[in-house]
């Protein structure tokens, strides 16, 4: 029994709602569709023409037997494939059709997923520096780039793959977040809060909890440094330090509520890191069901 044989009998995947991955198998007609389209291969292989079917078999030939290759089914219908290499590259593709449904986020989750199981302890993706889309989506899940094409996701236990900062550069952004929060303004709870947020480019912006007498008009120590960070051009983010409580020395974690997760959401990738008294955090563990508005 050849290996296309043996896929056609291994059970779909499933992912989430109405998409599942189904393992590779000669779905030629179906699949040379999507890569008769121009864009799309110039996106995915910077080619300025398109594949004939000898190219897509040799393609499929390679990627079914260097590793694991899917194609991503959506409410029934074939709509893209995934491969995951042995060596833990990451390679997708949707037809023009079902792109921003947040089919891809999807997909690319489950395969991290896949990619743990098997042992890897990272994963990386080649997109091209035009391929914006791409680049915004794989960096919404935790993808972080390496240079101006590649980007990597580290899968091993420990640090957030996003904390690239040295042990004084933590330690900086701390002290940061203990000093914004005595500027806190909480009159009615004491509760005390500050956070800095750090910025790719080096910048760090603070902010503390200020409270009000009507109570839903509080604002949040995480929210206040993220709204002064994006009012001042900044859209990438390496890390937060957050410190909070009613005691001096804020040794009780004080994680940032649903709500400032969710901003934090907007802008940063699962992996990005919430530093707080009892260690470092992954966002996508504090908030693991992220909110995302369809896009159709």
């Amino acid at each position: 029994m050849n290996r296309e044989t043996v896929n056609m009998v291994r059970s779909p995947i499933s992912v989430e709602g109405n998409i599942r991955l189904v393992p590779y198998y000669p779905a030629y007609d179906t699949a040379l569709a999507w890569y008769q389209d121009a864009q799309l291969c110039k996106q995915v292989d910077n080619r300025d023409f398109v594949y004939d079917l000898p190219l897509l078999k040799r393609m499929y030939h390679y990627l079914d037997t260097h590793g694991e290759l899917f194609y991503i089914e959506y409410r029934g219908v074939l709509c893209g494939d995934v491969s995951l290499r042995t060596t833990g590259e990451l390679a997708i593709v949707i037809c023009k059709e079902y792109q921003n449904k947040h089919i891809g986020r999807k997909v690319i989750e489950k395969m991290l997923e896949l990619a743990r199981e098997r042992g890897l302890a990272e994963c990386f993706a080649h997109i091209y520096s035009f391929n914006t889309q791409s680049q915004k989506m794989f960096e919404s899940i935790g993808f972080v780039p390496q240079d101006e094409e590649r980007y990597i996701y580290k899968l091993q236990k420990g640090e957030p793959t996003m904390t690239k900062l040295t042990l004084e550069e933590k330690q900086e952004l701390i002290r940061m977040a203990l000093a914004a929060r005595e500027r806190a303004y909480v009159p009615y709870s004491d509760f005390m809060v500050g956070a800095a947020l750090r910025a790719e480019d080096g910048r760090i912006f603070t902010g503390c909890n200020v409270e009000n007498a009507a109570y839903p008009l509080c604002t949040c120590a995480e929210r206040t440094a993220l709204c002064a960070a994006i009012s001042q051009g900044a859209r990438r983010f390496l890390a937060i330090a957050i410190a909070g409580g009613t005691d001096e020395d804020c040794t009780q974690p004080c994680a940032p509520c649903g709500g400032c997760r969710q901003n934090l959401a907007e802008f940063c990738g699962a992996d990005f890191p919430v530093l707080l008294s009892d260690g470092i955090h992954p966002l996508g563990e504090l908030l693991p069901g992220v909110f995302r508005l369809p896009q159709d």
